[in-house]
């Protein structure tokens, strides 16, 4: 699995990631698509997932017409069913999306009941390589992670790119420990994560 600068973690902002025509990019968060935007112009096939209906609307608006672009409205984690999805501020507040985790800085109590995919079952949807994954979704990511290793689709990723949200977290105990064996399990695959910005 290839990663930049495999030695350290490689900071990237949106766009800058090296993708090619026909290549696959799995947006995990989508949020408003501007990672979406760039790819439609290079005809990289975009798979996206967005929970938060006012942002999972906005995308169906701007690229659900496009053939390189799928959009899934549902939340990603280490399980599959429904689960709640907590606002940042007003539900319909343009104000950064939303978290599966409510112990984050930034969330109000506001929620909704969302349907949340498993991260081997979004794969296994798939079907094909992934050339570059994104994860930024708010708190999950190392679940995520977590999923993908255990039921052996690692391989089946090129590079892999996260937001850490360690500093908006409470009560990190659990989300430490999880983080830790996440990368610990990565380590011995050889594999290093990317920093997404």
């Amino acid at each position: 699995m290839g990663t930049d600068n495999p030695g350290n973690s490689t900071i990237l902002k949106a766009g800058d990631v090296p993708l090619e025509q026909n290549d696959v990019f799995l947006d995990v968060g989508a949020h408003k698509g501007q990672e979406i935007e760039k790819l439609v112009l290079l005809q990289v096939k975009v798979i996206a997932y967005e929970p938060h209906p006012m942002y999972y609307r906005y995308l169906v608006e701007q690229w659900g017409d496009i053939p390189t672009v799928i959009l899934h409205e549902a939340a990603v984690s280490d399980f599959s069913g429904k689960a709640k999805l907590y606002f940042k501020g007003d539900k319909y507040a343009d104000n950064g999306g939303a978290s599966l985790l409510k112990n984050k800085s930034g969330i109000s109590k506001l929620n909704e009941e969302v349907t949340v995919v498993a991260a081997h079952e979004m794969m296994e949807r798939s079907k094909c390589f992934i050339d570059v994954m994104k994860l930024n979704v708010e708190g999950s990511e190392y679940d995520i992670l977590w999923d993908i290793i255990n039921h052996g689709f690692l391989k089946h990723i090129g590079r892999i790119y996260v937001e850490d949200h360690k500093s908006r977290i409470f009560f990190r105990d659990k989300w430490n420990e999880r983080k830790k064996q996440v990368l610990d399990m990565l380590d011995k695959e050889g594999v290093k994560l990317c920093r997404w910005k």
